[in-house]
C-alpha cells in the first residue's frame, strides 16, 4: 500500500470505484502498483484539469476587466513547477510522485508589460479570447484523456 494516508487513499479508492461502477472489495485487490500506475496517472490527469479549469476562470476575469482602469491582465503558470517536482522525486517511489503531482499548483503572474491604452489597462482582448478557447480544447482533451485511462482501468480490473 501506498504512503498517501488512509484517509485519502480510501476517499480516492472509493471516488474511483463510483467513477468505473466496480466494487470498492474488487478494487482494492488492485492496490500496489498497478493501482499505483493509474493512480498517478488519475491524479495527473486530475491536477491538470483544476489548473486548466482555474486558468479558464482568470481569463475570464480579464476579459470582464477589460474596461476596468489600471487593471493589470494575469495569467497562469502550471508545467514549470510540475516538472520541477517530479524532479525532486525522480527515483522517488509511486506514492512519492503521487505527493508531488497532488502539491503541484499553478502559479499566478500579473502582466507587467506598458499598456498602449490611456487608462492603463494592458488587458488585449483578442489575445485573452484565444487562449480562451486554446484552455477549453486543452480541458475536453483531458477529460477524454481521463476517461480513457478509467476505461482501461475498469477492463483491466474486470478482467
Amino acid at each position: 500500500m501506498s504512503c498517501v494516508p488512509a484517509v485519502e487513499w480510501d476517499s480516492f479508492v472509493n471516488i474511483l470505484s463510483a467513477a468505473m461502477n466496480i466494487s470498492v472489495n474488487r478494487l482494492k485487490r488492485w492496490e500496489g502498483n498497478k493501482l499505483d500506475f493509474f493512480g498517478n496517472s488519475i491524479s495527473l490527469s486530475g491536477r491538470v484539469l483544476d489548473y486548466l479549469w482555474q486558468k479558464n476562470g482568470m481569463i475570464a476575469a480579464n476579459i470582464a476587466n477589460n474596461d476596468t482602469p489600471g487593471y493589470k491582465s494575469r495569467y497562469m503558470t502550471f508545467e514549470d513547477v510540475l516538472k520541477r517536482n517530479l524532479e525532486r522525486v525522480r527515483n522517488g517511489s509511486s506514492s512519492d510522485i503521487r505527493k508531488a503531482i497532488g502539491n503541484t499548483r499553478g502559479v499566478i503572474h500579473t502582466t507587467e508589460q506598458e499598456s498602449v491604452r490611456l487608462d492603463g489597462n494592458n488587458v488585449q482582448i483578442e489575445a485573452e479570447y484565444l487562449e480562451q478557447a486554446r484552455v477549453q480544447l486543452q480541458y475536453e482533451y483531458q477529460l477524454k484523456l481521463l476517461n480513457s485511462e478509467l476505461s482501461q482501468l475498469r477492463t483491466a480490473i474486470k478482467g
